[in-house]
């Protein structure tokens, strides 16, 4: 029990430095510090790989056909990027921030959902036990969904709907993709290669993001226009608190937890998101409309209590053998 709290809070550490990491960003134009963001993240992080494992990153290997599972993986995971760089700021700007990231918590909410359909599938061969667990998580990401709507409130600027809130809604589909995608792809790689796979998929991403934040700057301004030494250093900062440490952290903590309990505790990002806001604003760092009101507590609390209690009863693992059904510990690394 002291073992899984202690991976919780590890697991609430990462999401503070990250989302800490992203409030640099909220200060300056948002593609311009994406775009640090990302080159300065992807380098510090493969730099950090090659030392650590005292191996040449393995783009060839993974790029080329040796090895096409990975290099689908490695795809992926670069467009997700593309994606988080450049889609996602033009959701902010059209629809708003609360949209988008409640749009992207339906990826976290939906990662191991497939174990949720399996069970429905194969009702009738499975205890009662296994069923009600199932039911139960069903539950939980409905609340704690519900938890980061009442935190983000979606609704807000949804009143006259336009052909540019079309678009940004169609940029948080993209985002709430990408988050489940990168999720997904952290649990397919190969424990040992998981640090290499990603530092490879984060540095091909850097030459698509330059070129993605160059065509979104005519949609919605700013990008290389609005680089300056302030969104330098600002967007620097951001690369290594929201990008490269969390990804080292979340490497290590995708071998240590399931990719149910992954999945819940992911929707602490609003949560952690509303915390840091509310300590900028108190600093004065952030302004005053950051610190959240008594509705964004409620949400908060159900966000907490959801994945308080997925952690306990995550979602059982099964897989076929034999033509049985094998139900196994849904808390082990998927």
């Amino acid at each position: 029990m002291l073992l899984a709290v202690g991976f919780f809070l590890f697991g609430v550490l990462e999401l503070t430095i990250q989302q800490t990491g992203w409030g640099f960003t909220a200060v300056e134009d948002p593609l311009a510090s994406g775009l640090v963001t990302a080159v300065v993240g992807a380098s510090v992080f493969g730099i950090f790989v090659r030392w650590w494992t005292g191996r040449p990153l393995p783009f060839r290997a993974l790029l080329m056909d040796e090895r096409k599972g990975d290099r689908k993986i490695v795809v992926r995971l670069a467009f997700g990027i593309l994606i988080l760089h450049t889609a996602y700021p033009y959701g902010i700007q059209s629809v708003g921030i609360g949209a988008i990231v409640t749009m992207s918590a339906v990826g976290a909410a939906c990662l191991n959902g497939s174990n949720l359909w399996k069970t429905w599938r194969h009702r009738e061969e499975l205890p009662n036990r296994v069923l009600w667990v199932a039911a139960l998580n069903l539950a939980l990401r409905v609340f704690a969904f519900a938890g980061v709507m009442v935190i983000n409130k979606p609704w807000t600027g949804l009143e006259h709907m336009t052909n540019e809130k079309l678009y940004g809604l169609g940029c948080g589909i993209l985002g709430a993709w990408s988050f489940w995608n990168y999720l997904r792809c952290m649990y397919d790689v190969a424990k040992e290669e998981k640090l290499r796979t990603l530092a490879v998929a984060d540095l091909v991403a850097v030459p698509f993001t330059a070129l993605g934040v160059w065509g979104m700057s005519f949609l919605i301004g700013g990008g290389y226009s609005e680089l300056s030494l302030k969104v330098l250093g600002l967007g620097s900062a951001a690369g290594i608190l929201s990008f490269a440490l969390p990804t080292v952290m979340g490497v290590w903590l995708s071998n240590k937890i399931s990719s149910s309990v992954s999945g819940l505790l992911y929707l602490f990002d609003s949560l952690i998101g509303c915390l840091v806001g509310l300590g900028g604003a108190a600093l004065g760092w952030l302004p005053a409309v950051q610190a959240p009101d008594v509705w964004v507590w409620r949400g908060m609390a159900l966000v907490l209590g959801a994945a308080l209690i997925g952690w306990i009863w995550p979602i059982p693992i099964l897989k076929q053998s034999g033509g049985r059904v094998i139900v196994e510990d849904g808390n082990q690394p998927a």
